[in-house]
């Protein structure tokens, strides 16, 4: 067998006949090993799908190595490269002694393989399986990645035995790849910044010891080199944050900051009430296949009611009279958790996967730019004009397939509503089909719906009481989305100037904030109701425009915060498919009922010649003008 340079130097009598029944080689960093087996060999991927973030609207299949560990397992072998102790194994084998006592043979070699037992216990190690033929070439190469020795056993030792002393070792591993040939296992070593093993693929006729020595001086230069390099090139690594959703676009982005960009992807998905347990499940799954080095979950759903849901109730706010400013409320809060994260970790740079031709892009990058100042801002999807199938193209070529056949709407699900895009959506003329709502109308008839409030908040639904009002919310959805409640076509004007339509559905903010408006039309004053629908249009608009953090929406949320402190009661509305209306108020402080009249009945606070006296006084203004005026025509 033609062996390697590095190995000729141990060919001493004592042990020839043992190096001739090698048939492979081990490479661990730079020890160098010989077996006769070697089992675990086996390459095995396993299919998984990535679901869009929310609803899906697309399935990405993930091909993939097993979640489990996998192993290799060596048997009846030795070390055969390693300075010093391989000196001291030959001297040992070589003496006369010794020649004939294969127990104490197998004792040496045993203590001479300590130091490289040891060095499996603890991983990461680069290392390869070497097969060769019976000419002794190279026949097939595997590479891997040690994560360290998960046993070790040996025969027992019997000096009455002629049989060889044999050693079993088993070392889990991240996967194994085979590598091509003509390639060579130099190339592959020195990428990952070791290069042990370049005298076992390029052999030097020489077979003298200064040769040998020499070689095995620069391959510990440039082991040395590799690894200096690898630790700086692990230093400056730059960290992002990723505000991951589980879509096309922010898998995409994952990767290829990982993959191309060589970053230390932190995968932060900020929940608003959007994502099931499942999905939060599946998202973490997939971000750590994708190649982040972290994955968390931000969950922000109390937040987001405490500092906006409730004063969006408080201040009844519809966009343009008809949106519950559902999804585009929630982004902000969103991109405050990702900021706070980013800050949190020292993240040398924040990521996301909005386009240049949404809102979303503003509603993310405003608040980084204010919350995380300094870090950078990356945007693949908008800064490099990636189309979807650009995305799904790039994923398919590092391992990913699936069928990307494109759905007809995309959807955006939310605590507060589900917005619909795509499809009929985009010809001004049309409208939704029933096939378009996820939430289809399965209750038919009637039934009444009572809401109680608390100083303008949700506390009880059809009298049960909730301290959640997550819940509470949740309720409310469960029983009206079933008569199709809530659905519309919203069209609006966009933060960068386009005109925008969207469809959505939104059982429980439409019922919600038509029971507490009909509930505030008996509880507030004229000019409470007036005033407070002039700073709730406002508060909508700054919300809707990206406009959270300007200091006078503190200002209008004390305001709504206020005028709530006598709305409470039960609201009681009749629901019905597709539709529902008011029907009373049960409250402690209706200003319907009063001791001074009941209207178009009886006055009793005053009499009919005060009646009279009032509306001639309030006339005079008018009587005035028209005095003067006797030739202006009406």
């Amino acid at each position: 067998m033609n062996f390697p340079q590095s190995l000729q130097s141990l060919k001493v009598s004592s042990i020839d006949k043992l190096l001739t029944k090698f048939n492979f080689l081990v490479t661990l960093n730079e020890f160098v090993f010989g077996f006769q087996s070697v089992s675990g060999l086996e390459i095995n991927k396993r299919v998984e799908y990535i679901s869009e973030g929310g609803v899906n609207d697309h399935q990405i299949m993930v091909s993939a190595p097993s979640t489990d560990n996998p192993t290799l397992t060596f048997r009846r072998g030795m070390l055969l490269h390693n300075s010093n102790a391989v000196a001291r194994t030959a001297k040992w084998l070589s003496t006369s002694h010794m020649k004939n006592n294969i127990a104490r043979k197998a004792a040496m070699l045993a203590e001479a393989s300590i130091d490289a037992r040891t060095s499996l216990e603890v991983g990461p190690a680069l290392g390869s399986v070497q097969v060769y033929n019976r000419d002794g070439k190279l026949s097939a190469l595997y590479v891997f990645l040690s994560l360290g020795m998960v046993s070790w056993k040996a025969e027992d030792l019997d000096a009455s035995s002629s049989d060889i002393w044999c050693e079993e070792i088993t070392i889990a591993h991240t996967g194994l790849e085979r590598c091509p040939l003509q390639m060579g296992i130099v190339q592959n070593f020195l990428s990952a910044g070791v290069d042990a093993v370049s005298d076992i693929i390029n052999p030097e006729d020489s077979h003298s010891t200064s040769n040998v020595e020499e070689q095995r001086k620069k391959n510990s230069e440039l082991i040395e080199k590799a690894r200096k390099r690898q630790e700086e090139l692990e230093e400056k690594k730059k960290k992002v944050v990723v505000a991951f959703s589980g879509g096309l676009d922010t898998s995409f982005t994952v990767m290829y900051l990982a993959k191309e960009k060589g970053y230390e992807v932190y995968a932060a998905c900020a929940n608003t009430g959007g994502f099931s347990e499942e999905q939060l499940k599946q998202n973490e799954e997939n971000a750590y296949k994708l190649g982040a080095v972290k994955y968390v979950t931000l969950d922000v759903t109390r937040e987001y009611y405490e500092k906006s849901l409730k004063y969006m109730v408080f201040g009844n706010v519809l966009r343009n009279g008809t949106y519950p400013i559902s999804v585009s409320s929630e982004r902000i809060f969103q991109g405050l958790a990702i900021a706070r994260y980013a800050n949190e970790i020292g993240a040398d740079a924040i990521a996301h996967g909005s386009t240049g031709a949404g809102n979303d892009q503003i509603r993310f990058d405003m608040t980084f730019l204010v919350l995380a100042p300094g870090v950078e801002i990356i945007t693949l999807t908008r800064d490099m004009a990636l189309s979807r199938q650009q995305e799904i193209d790039y994923l398919n070529e590092h391992g990913f397939a699936a069928d990307f056949t494109k759905l007809k709407y995309s959807y955006n699900v939310g605590l507060w509503g589900t917005s619909i895009c795509g499809g009929e959506i985009l010809d001004s003329a049309q409208g939704l089909p029933e096939s378009a709502y996820l939430k289809q109308v399965t209750k038919e008839g009637s039934e009444q719906l009572r809401l109680t409030f608390e100083k303008g908040e949700l506390k009880a639904v059809n009298d049960e009481k909730f301290d959640d009002p997550i819940k509470a919310i949740q309720k409310v959805e469960e029983i009206g989305a079933p008569y199709g409640i809530g659905r519309d076509m919203h069209v609006g004007d966009t933060i960068i100037g386009i005109k925008g339509r969207v469809g959505f559905e939104a059982a429980a903010p439409m019922l919600i904030i038509g029971a507490h408006r009909f509930l505030e039309k008996y509880t507030l004053s004229k000019w409470q109701q007036y005033w407070k629908d002039q700073v709730a249009n406002w508060y909508g608009m700054f919300l809707h425009e990206s406009q959270y953090l300007e200091p006078v929406m503190r200002d209008i949320e004390a305001m709504l915060q206020e005028s709530q402190r006598n709305v409470n009661g039960t609201a009681i509305l009749e629901l019905r498919p597709l539709s529902f209306s008011t029907v009373g108020v049960e409250s402690k402080d209706d200003l319907v009922k009063t001791k001074f009249g009941e209207y178009g009945e009886m006055q009793k606070g005053w009499t009919a010649e005060d009646a009279k006296g009032f509306i001639k006084v309030t006339s005079t203004p008018l009587r005035v003008y028209y005095n003067n005026h006797k030739d202006e025509e009406i």
